[in-house]
């Protein structure tokens, strides 16, 4: 298994219930298929950044993303169903980089240093 990450733009006219339909789906998708999900970013509205052709009207998109650990060939099946799914504007599967582990906490370490007495030489 490895760690991907799927980054999707939604088309923005969407009410926010179908958007969280969508997102559900792609994480139960993403489950019954023996993966894991780690981590769901819900970005928001934002700006598109030029117009799509399919897309032309829009010009804002709700922007997601959602790290999770599958099976190589799990890939085509969850893109047939972006590709199917609609209000879908774009997508991007990637192997995601690795986590770095979390600092271990270190301890605070204080030093006493002698009083210096000022006047003595």
């Amino acid at each position: 298994m490895k760690d991907y990450e799927l980054t999707c733009i939604l088309d923005a006219r969407l009410p926010q219930e179908k958007v969280d339909v969508i997102i559900d789906k792609l994480e139960k998708k993403i489950s019954s298929s023996g993966g894991q999900i780690e981590k769901v970013d819900r970005w928001g509205n934002k700006k598109l950044p030029y117009t799509f052709q399919r897309f032309k009207e829009v010009k804002e998109g709700y922007y997601f993303m959602i790290r999770f650990r599958a099976g190589g060939d799990f890939n085509k099946e969850l893109t047939r169903q972006l590709k199917m799914t609609e209000g879908v504007i774009r997508y991007l599967i990637t192997i995601a980089p690795p986590v770095p582990p979390a600092p271990e906490k270190q301890e605070e370490v204080k030093i006493e240093l002698p009083e210096v007495k000022s006047g003595e030489s």
